[in-house]
Parts: structure tokens; C-alpha cells; sequence
């Protein structure tokens, strides 16, 4: 063969060598329900299972199971660990429509009352949801919400515009093949991909079959329940083998690489002269270089003077800046973010989420910096 020829097919070979296809993106979640928090000793050995494939979980909590942990130090540090191993913390919703409510809903008490659901159970709406379940995240950021469920007539009375992101799905085995898309949630928008639930055998085999079947398969998502695994390890571990060649993500990370974000809603900017709530304010400039100012209010508590906390994130759940740290009354504050890091140094464009926590309160809203 003439030289020529040959580095032509070098080229073309070169050219086209990115062209394969490449294997889908796969996640797996835990489903942690609100009356099973008795059995963690069965999800470390979930986790431990992942751990040996290189399975990044993403495990998602119902408040039930968060006050069983932060009550225990041991079951603490276990969680902090999974964090930095690459594991995933999100929330599990149940909602008042499901058998097993964990106790917290949007809905009206006549609601509650007409699907057969005690008064005693009410814990409160999805806000007080939210500062239950914020802690278990530790320095990271909440961002993943499963839930309310397949049960619930309208799911988006139950979102709770803090997360970013949620998984959907049933029992259907096509329903564990979706690609990131923004969805509707009532007022606001969140960034939704779907899962297959396993509940056993057959069901790992009806997605595998499902999955050879397929061309068109993205981001492929399974789920299970601690229970499920109590009753039978096996099931995971087929499904583990299966797809340990895949390109195995969080569902966190698999927003963040497809850019999916939820679409800007309108936020209050105004701040009242006598705080009646904790409120947290769009920063203005936004979009801003080098630096924007972050309007809030802490109102009167009956607890005393709350513990206030104001930090940057960037979108892989990461501490950027603590800007505030410290005991505040009641009174309207500013503060001024010059875009840098905790270490002085100046940080790259790009989207940054800033949180604000006082006493059991939590809000979180999002910022650009475009340099």
C-alpha cells in the first residue's frame, strides 16, 4: 500500500476513532423509607456491595431515617464517609396519598383527612420538611428529591423548590430509560430522570431484557428499597455486574454533565422593614463580575438568638465561601461576595448555588458569575 494512502486511512481512523457508540449512563438510587430506619446495619452492607463494583449510590433519606442518623454519632460519621467515597446524600418524600406518609404535606387538613390520614401525624408542610432533612448532608448541599410517589394525584404540591432535582419512575421497565429534562412542578421547575424499580429478581431480569432490547438507552436508572434488599442481596449484585462497564454516575452527576438546570422563577426581592420570616433575597448584580451583594432578614425567634450561616456552593455540593458565621437578632442584613474562595483565591464563571441557614430554617437560591 502507497504511503499516501496510508496516512490517509491514519487520518480517517483518527478522524472516526471518537465515533463508537458509548456505553449509557446508569444510576442507582436507594429509596430509604420513613418506617425503616431500623435498618441501617442493611444499608451499610448495601453500600459496602456498591463500593466493590465502583458503584457511585445515590441514597436518598426520608426525615424519619435523618433523625435516626444525626441521633447517632457512629451512624453519622458512616454517612460522611459514603460522601467521600462519592456517594450521593438526597431526601425521599412520602406523601399524604402514600400508605406509609412520613408525616409532612402542602395539602390542606382536609385533605389529610380525606384520604384517612390522622391529624396526630402532621408534622408540617414541605418547608419544615426541608430543614428536617437538611442536616444530613453535612458540608454538601441537598439538591436530589424523590418523591412524593406513583400514589400521589398532583406531585407537585408536595416540591419543594429548594432541590434541584428529582427522580421519577414505576414499574414498567421502559420507565428506567430517560434522558435530564426540565419539568413543571406547580410554580416552579425541576430537573427530572427516571428510574425502574427493583423489587427482586425478576425485575432486574425484566429490565436486562428491556436494556438488549434497546438502541435508543442514555441514561438508564434503577432503584430499590432497604427492605427489598433485607429480603433478597442477590438481585443487586446481578444488576452491579451488569452494568459495572457502564459509565456508573450519581444522579447529581449526571445532571451536572448533561447542563441541566431548572428554569428561573420569579423570586420576592423585597424585604420587609420589621422581619415577620427568614428570607433570603436574589443577589443583585446577577449576573455579576467581580462582585454582587446578598440581601437577607432574620426574624424574631422565640428559641433566642438563632445561629445564622451563609456559604457558597458550587454546583458538585462543595463549600466555595462562608460569608457569615455567627449569632444574629432579628434585623435586615447585606453582605457582599468578591467572588472569591475561603483561601483568597478568585473562582471560575459559572453557576453557584448560595444557602442560607438560621436556627432549623434553610433557603437556598442560585447566583451567576460571568467574567
Amino acid at each position: 500500500m502507497k504511503p499516501r494512502y496510508l496516512a490517509t486511512l491514519l487520518i480517517w481512523q483518527l478522524l472516526f476513532s471518537g465515533l463508537e457508540a458509548q456505553e449509557p449512563e446508569t444510576f442507582f438510587a436507594v429509596h430509604c423509607e420513613p418506617q425503616t430506619p431500623h435498618l441501617f446495619p442493611k444499608l451499610v452492607q448495601l453500600v459496602e456491595k456498591a463500593n466493590r463494583y465502583d458503584i457511585p449510590l445515590t441514597i436518598l433519606f426520608a426525615p424519619q431515617w435523618v433523625e435516626s442518623i444525626l441521633a447517632d454519632s457512629n451512624k453519622v460519621r458512616r454517612v460522611r464517609t459514603w460522601q467521600s467515597q462519592g456517594h450521593e446524600i438526597g431526601a425521599h418524600h412520602h406523601g399524604v396519598y402514600h400508605l406509609n406518609w412520613d408525616g409532612f404535606t402542602n395539602y390542606p387538613t382536609s385533605t389529610i383527612l380525606s384520604v384517612g390520614k390522622s391529624l396526630n401525624d402532621y408534622r408540617g408542610d414541605m418547608n419544615a420538611y426541608r430543614a428536617v432533612v437538611g442536616d444530613i448532608s453535612g458540608d454538601s448541599l441537598l439538591l436530589t428529591l424523590s418523591g412524593p410517589g406513583l400514589t400521589d394525584p398532583d406531585s407537585s404540591v408536595d416540591w419543594q423548590p429548594d432541590f434541584w432535582y428529582r427522580t421519577g419512575g414505576g414499574r414498567e421497565p421502559s420507565l428506567g430509560f430517560s434522558v435530564p429534562r426540565v419539568v413543571g412542578m406547580g410554580d416552579y421547575t425541576a430537573c427530572q430522570v427516571d428510574h425502574y424499580f427493583f423489587e427482586g429478581r425478576n425485575s432486574v431480569d425484566a429490565l436486562i431484557a428491556e436494556y438488549n432490547a434497546r438502541e435508543d438507552k442514555q441514561v438508564v436508572g434503577a432503584t430499590t428499597h432497604v427492605f427489598n434488599f433485607r429480603d433478597d442481596t442477590s438481585f443487586v449484585r446481578i444488576w452491579f455486574e451488569f452494568v459495572k462497564n457502564t459509565r456508573k454516575k450519581t444522579v447529581r452527576q449526571i445532571m451536572l454533565d448533561w447542563g441541566c438546570q431548572p428554569l428561573a422563577t420569579s423570586v420576592r426581592n423585597d424585604l420587609p422593614t420589621v422581619p415577620q420570616a427568614l428570607r433570603l433575597a436574589q443577589n443583585y448584580p446577577n449576573p455579576f463580575n467581580p462582585t454582587t451583594t446578598i440581601h437577607y432578614t432574620v426574624p424574631v425567634s422565640p428559641h433566642g438568638i438563632p445561629f445564622v450561616e451563609l456559604k457558597i456552593y458550587n454546583l458538585r455540593g462543595q463549600v466555595v465561601r462562608t460569608l457569615v458565621r455567627a449569632f444574629q437578632g432579628a434585623g435586615a442584613y447585606a453582605v457582599t461576595w468578591d467572588g472569591r474562595d475561603d483561601r483568597g483565591q478568585p473562582v471560575t464563571s459559572g453557576v453557584y448555588l448560595y444557602r442560607l441557614k438560621a436556627g432549623n430554617e434553610v433557603q437556598v437560591r442560585r447566583m451567576v458569575l460571568l467574567k
